[in-house]
């Protein structure tokens, strides 16, 4: 219960911090391009610093997918105190296909279809004293917090 609602809240604001990047109307490319440099730069968006990008199968098919880990930017984590100090062990990665490796039929037109297709997996928190329940607790806290 507690890590499908983390799921939930990290997408959420994954998605706030990609919106960021481009408007919602930008073609595939364009979207790439910035998540790309993002990536590259450990850029931090709003909520979430960029970390890194590696493509894979996941299954038989002949799709790739690329895999972008995030983790809260350091000024979230500043915010977090003594309570939540293991939250700079928490990652995640957004999964989207490689729009390439896609059947032309199936291929998104823009980057609001292409993050319909997104999946969130969050990594498992390794180590310390921190459970999911606590990054749930985190996370609602922050929501409230608007960018400046």
């Amino acid at each position: 219960m507690n890590k499908r609602k983390s799921v939930e809240l990290l997408m959420e604001i994954t998605v706030q911090a990609l919106a960021e990047l481009v408007s919602g109307d930008e073609g595939i490319s364009a979207f790439v391009l910035a998540k790309n440099h993002a990536v590259s730069t450990r850029k931090i968006v709003n909520k979430v610093q960029f970390e890194e990008e590696w493509q894979q199968q996941i299954d038989e098919s002949e799709v790739f997918y690329v895999f972008t880990t995030l983790k809260l930017a350091p000024n979230i984590l500043q915010i977090a105190g003594s309570k939540y100090q293991d939250l700079n062990r928490v990652s995640w990665n957004l999964i989207v296909p490689n729009t390439f490796t896609l059947e032309p039929s199936q291929r998104p037109t823009n980057s609001i279809e292409l993050l319909m297709m997104a999946k969130l997996m969050l990594e498992e928190i390794q180590g310390g004293h921190f459970s999911y329940g606590e990054l749930v607790e985190f996370l609602q806290i922050i929501s409230h917090i608007r960018k400046r």
